[in-house]
């Protein structure tokens, strides 16, 4: 396949990003290669949980990219990113009052989540950083927490 023929990302659609491999962007073919392999090696015992894995990451990559696009940020989408930068740096927040993000003009709103995210996608980590409504604590990887969580409670669309 050459990268001619598409013009966006063939998971998160995402038009501004070029296409790596395969009809992918960079983010999206390092998880899409993991969810064809584990496809393909349906027998070995860590497949299913690379397939998991790999479709998680898949849906973020689409669900950020769709808050991108629709060029709006809900309050509770904004209070998500907060408080997954401040899982990902291993401290804790206060809950936020959303009353400051609903004072928020909705163009200001999702001027802050493209910066936020911006920030989210250079944390280094092996996995991206899931978007979740749980306060972190202090000291604990809330990265682990948050990838526990949703491979306990992944069901296949």
């Amino acid at each position: 396949m050459s990268t001619e023929k598409y013009t966006c990302c063939k998971n998160c659609i995402a038009e501004g990003r070029s296409i790596y491999k395969k009809g992918f962007c960079k983010k999206c073919y390092r998880w899409a290669m993991q969810l064809e392999k584990a496809n393909k090696n349906d027998f070995q015992p860590f497949s299913s949980y690379e397939r998991k894995q790999a479709i998680i990451a898949l849906q973020e990559f689409k669900r950020r990219e769709e808050i991108i696009k629709s060029g709006d940020c809900e309050p509770m989408q904004l209070e998500d990113m907060f408080i997954a930068i401040t899982g990902a740096c291993r401290s804790e927040i206060k809950p936020i009052p959303l009353e400051i993000l609903y004072q928020m003009t909705a163009r200001d709103r999702y001027r802050c989540f493209i910066i936020l995210l911006d920030i989210l996608e250079n944390v280094p980590r092996d996995a991206p950083v899931l978007l979740t409504s749980t306060y972190p604590t202090k000291g604990i990887d809330h990265h682990v927490q948050t990838w526990r969580s949703a491979l306990d409670n992944f069901e296949q669309d």
